[in-house]
């Protein structure tokens, strides 16, 4: 076999490997967390993946969290929309417990929240908006981010009840 043709096998083999390897589009994607996701049509839009946003509502404030694409996550927005009473936990972070416990199974079991960040605590099975950044916690699924307004519900004391509703 002359060299161009040894060539050419080559560079065709490596292609059939790369795809084999799942560098296809709608192979999985590796995820931040080690954790593999799907990429599909129903949830690419333009090129770019979709984003599901949620409506936080409290008092005269509104807040808007962007979720990320998990397990837990999805099962949280399947429960919207809902009411949920909130309280301060450590002066780290807001924490309510959803009418049932979150299904995070292939959701990632742990992050490094900072301010904004929006998660739900597996042990005890309740929702945490952390205010303050906080350390590295195992059990703790993160859900998304609050994308401004932080200030707004670190600022509001005692108990108080949050509207959650999913935007289109």
């Amino acid at each position: 076999m002359t060299m161009k043709k040894y060539f050419w096998v080559l560079t065709l083999l490596a292609g059939v490997v790369l795809v084999g390897q799942g560098w296809a589009a709608n192979e999985p994607t590796e995820h931040a967390a080690g954790q593999s996701m799907a990429r599909t049509e129903e949830n690419i839009v333009n090129g770019q993946e979709k984003q599901t946003r949620i409506r936080l509502i409290f008092g005269n404030e509104e807040l808007v969290a962007t979720l990320e694409d998990n397990p837990a996550s999805r099962d949280l927005v399947s429960m919207l929309p809902l009411t949920l009473n909130f309280e301060d936990y450590n002066g780290t972070e807001k924490i309510s417990y959803p009418p049932r416990k979150l299904k995070t199974q292939g959701a990632p079991s742990s992050c490094d929240p900072t301010v904004g960040s929006v998660a739900y605590y597996a042990p005890w099975g309740n929702l945490a908006i952390f205010y303050h950044d906080f350390r590295h916690s195992n059990g703790l699924v993160p859900l998304g981010r609050i994308e401004a307004g932080m200030e707004k519900l670190a600022n509001t004391r005692g108990d108080f009840s949050v509207r959650l509703e999913k935007m289109n």
